[in-house]
């Protein structure tokens, strides 16, 4: 859906007033990560990622805010950057199995795998190609 101007600018003096609220509280997770969705929906993802970390930062055992900033990383194909976070709280003792949190954090998890395995397979059957044109190549040249 496509932001109306009167949205935009709603959004745009919210992320200013979040940041003179953070001048004065600025070790206050729950600042950054408002200013972290109104920066999507302004549809600054770098900022809203960078500002989602920060809130992470300030409260590393929270996992709302690892999910969040997880799921920032993950939308913009930056997920790498939040994995060893991730990888650390779903082996690590906070870790609830059936909580939806962790459950979105394992299938985003997964999800990065299926694709690493897609592009593995993917480079493996490309070699093979480029193997078979070479061998190919070869043999018509010994063949005359």
């Amino acid at each position: 859906p496509t932001r109306r101007s009167s949205d935009l600018n709603d959004y745009e003096n919210a992320v200013t007033s979040i940041k003179k609220a953070i001048e004065i509280k600025s070790d206050d997770p729950t600042l950054y990560t408002q200013l972290a969705n109104y920066y999507t929906k302004l549809n600054k993802n770098d900022l809203a990622i960078e500002n989602y970390k920060i809130a992470y930062d300030l409260q590393p055992n929270n996992k709302v805010y690892l999910y969040n900033w997880a799921k920032a990383c993950y939308k913009n194909k930056r997920s790498q950057e939040a994995k060893p976070d991730v990888d650390n709280y779903l082996m690590g003792p906070g870790f609830l199995a059936n909580d939806e949190i962790s459950r979105l954090l394992r299938r985003m998890y997964k999800q990065d795998k299926e694709k690493e395995k897609e592009k593995i397979k993917n480079d493996r059957e490309e070699k093979q190609r480029k193997a078979k044109e070479i061998q190919d190549l070869e043999q018509e040249m010994f063949v005359d």
